[in-house]
């Protein structure tokens, strides 16, 4: 058999309640609106520089120390600045990766990774 749902009282409200009620949620609203807005602009501005930077940064200062190695150091059959360069990216990546992950357990626990 299919029951009837309860009916629910609805209570009195006053002009006042209810116009009390409309700016309240206006205001949260808008507050909300405002933050996830802020939020997400900076931490994507945030992440391109994190990415350039943890990239960038190793691969320069590998390229330059394989420059220097194949200057003091040479070799007929190893080309350190081609295995720096390598070094740099391996770098780089990883400290992204890990970086990247850090900042999305952090966005687990704030609960905004799935908004």
């Amino acid at each position: 058999m299919i029951e009837k749902e309860p009916k629910i009282e609805k209570m009195e409200t006053s002009k006042n309640e209810k116009l009390m009620l409309n700016i309240v949620s206006k205001k949260i609203n808008k507050r909300i609106h405002t933050t996830r807005k802020k939020n997400f602009s900076w931490r994507t501005v945030y992440m391109f520089g994190l990415v350039g930077w943890e990239v960038v940064v190793p691969l320069f200062l590998m390229t330059y120390i394989g420059i220097w190695l194949e200057k003091n150091y040479p070799q007929k059959n190893v080309s350190w600045t081609l295995n720096c360069i390598m070094l740099g990216f391996i770098v780089g990546f990883y400290n992204t990766y890990r970086i990247l992950k850090k900042e999305k357990l952090k966005l687990d626990e704030e609960g905004k990774f799935n908004e």
